[in-house]
């Protein structure tokens, strides 16, 4: 067996041959092993020519498999480098606008989304058939998303652009009403039946109230209900109250054990009651 040793010849290629993607420098090839600038997140690929003349830079292993067809073969090996850069900036946020985890196909409204560091800012409406969404370009900061629909709650949210596009839903949620007791009940029953409005979506109720006039914060208590829109509150302390309501879709994912809640809506404001001596 003859032994030939071949020389490796790192180059830096600046004009990608993939559209968007940007050639990254080579900062080093010894020892079997090729280091280049990089960022965290990003995606990078190592291509390879035979010769510089070559237009077809290839990214595929030569040696996993070589068919002969007669007495002498001759392959290509790999000689000259580059790495590309697959995902540099800008980038995007893209997403659906839903509720109920379902699109909204009927949003006008504009979002806009604000760089923290920057300052820029983007607006985008949701197309109107789809309800998806498509945020670009962003450079790579805290940006914070806001949109207002008639009839929902104001959505915020702030996500961090970090070398990578984000994908992110926006689930808007709907107003719900309390309808009893009414805010400020004063009643001497130790037992009180709280009753709030369930949009049809809605199988799961999250229900939180609180003593508020004791001199040291009182924990608050945390009460999940299914399937239903009344919650009956026994052998309460004589004392003041907040009590106040977020319903959601509840479901199962594919992946075992694992619930999505999905939130619908919540009361505008907390609401009161007091229990008398």
């Amino acid at each position: 067996m003859k032994m030939v040793q071949g020389i490796a010849i790192v180059v830096l290629v600046l004009v990608s041959l993939q559209n968007g993607a940007e050639g990254q420098q080579i900062t080093a090839f010894a020892n079997g092993a090729l280091t280049f600038d990089s960022v965290s997140n990003g995606q990078y690929r190592i291509e390879w020519a035979s010769s510089l003349t070559d237009t077809n830079w290839r990214s595929d292993n030569p040696f996993a498999l070589v068919v002969a067809e007669k007495e002498s073969t001759t392959v290509p090996i790999p000689i000259y480098f580059r790495v590309n850069w697959l995902n540099p900036s800008p980038y995007s946020i893209t997403g659906f606008v839903r509720y109920g985890g379902s699109p909204l196909s009927d949003v006008s409204e504009t979002i806009t989304i604000q760089g923290e560091s920057t300052g820029s800012t983007i607006q985008t409406a949701p197309d109107q058939t789809s309800g998806a969404y498509n945020a670009y370009p962003l450079s790579n900061d805290t940006h914070h998303l806001s949109l207002t629909v008639d009839g929902y709650f104001e959505y915020n949210a702030t996500l961090l652009v970090e070398n990578d596009n984000v994908t992110h839903h926006i689930d808007l949620e709907k107003p719900i009403s309390p309808i009893q007791p009414a805010d400020g009940y004063t009643t001497s029953d130790r037992d009180i039946l709280l009753e709030w409005e369930v949009p049809p979506e809605a199988n799961h109720s999250e229900i939180t109230y609180q003593r508020t006039d004791l001199q040291f914060p009182h924990p608050i208590h945390i009460i999940w209900a299914w399937n239903t829109n009344t919650c009956l509150l026994q052998d309460l302390e004589p004392g003041e109250y907040q009590w106040a309501v977020s319903v959601n879709l509840s479901r199962s994912l594919t992946e075992p054990f694992t619930v999505e809640q999905i939130p619908l809506g919540k009361f505008t404001t907390s609401q009161s009651f007091t229990i008398l001596e």
